[in-house]
């Protein structure tokens, strides 16, 4: 009955930690016509080149098409008539290598030494303005000569992650299930576009990695983006 990691981007269901002598009923919901079942036993972890054995049973198939929201199960977002609310302008600030700079409702953020795989970033309290939230809509504009990678992470006050889904410009981006956050990547040079995330729990603070949380990326990066068009609803 426990939730577990659902890869969104490559695709996969983890069943991590099964102990020795263990037995674990497993469930899962899926869309479209199942041709084929692939288990990765011992062998999907990136990074581990070690040897393994061991002994397991797989059993006790059933299949059920169940028509609607099952328990458990995330209802479908509510449309959102963006134009009927109000924008609010949330007060960013950084410890990092960024220069944060606040205008006429919009938020500017420069930067030419952010490394890939720093996780710096830039933050903002909205705590008072989400109340009751459950879906955000923002706008970013990349003002820079390269594409920028921006993920966002949105917690609560006890520093834990709420997002449940994202769009960027009407197309779903990666959320990551695991970790948390959600990674609108490669928005291209000059472009503006509509990020809309919603999420689940009261919002305390938005979190944007700006062309830092590539783990892979030991490059560094200099970029210009403005923020603004922040909704909640």
């Amino acid at each position: 009955g426990e939730d577990v990691r659902v890869d969104l981007e490559w695709g996969g269901c983890y069943f991590d930690g099964i102990p020795a002598g263990g037995e674990v009923t497993v469930t899962i919901d899926y869309e479209g016509t199942a041709t084929t079942l692939l288990l990765f036993i011992d062998s999907a972890t990136y990074g581990d080149t070690e040897t393994h054995s061991g002994v397991l049973t797989v059993y006790g198939y059933s299949f059920t098409k169940v028509e609607g929201t099952e328990p458990g199960e995330d209802p479908a977002p509510t449309e959102v008539d963006w134009t009927e609310i109000d924008e609010v302008s949330p007060a960013y600030s950084t410890e990092h290598a960024y220069t944060v700079t606040a205008n006429e409702g919009a938020t500017n953020v420069t930067y030419n030494a952010i490394v890939g795989n720093s996780y710096a970033v830039v933050t903002a309290y909205v705590g008072d303005v989400a109340a009751s939230a459950s879906q955000m809509r923002l706008v970013i504009t990349n003002n820079a000569e390269a594409a920028v990678s921006v993920r966002i992470d949105l917690q609560n006050a006890s520093n834990k992650n709420l997002e449940k889904t994202a769009t960027m410009d009407g197309e779903s981006v990666r959320v990551d299930a695991e970790w948390g956050g959600c990674y609108f990547d490669n928005i291209a040079a000059g472009a503006t576009v509509e990020i809309v995330i919603c999420f689940d729990g009261d919002l305390n603070t938005i979190i944007m990695f700006i062309d830092s949380a590539n783990y892979t990326d030991g490059t560094t990066h200099s970029g210009d983006i403005t923020i603004s068009g922040h909704k909640f609803a």
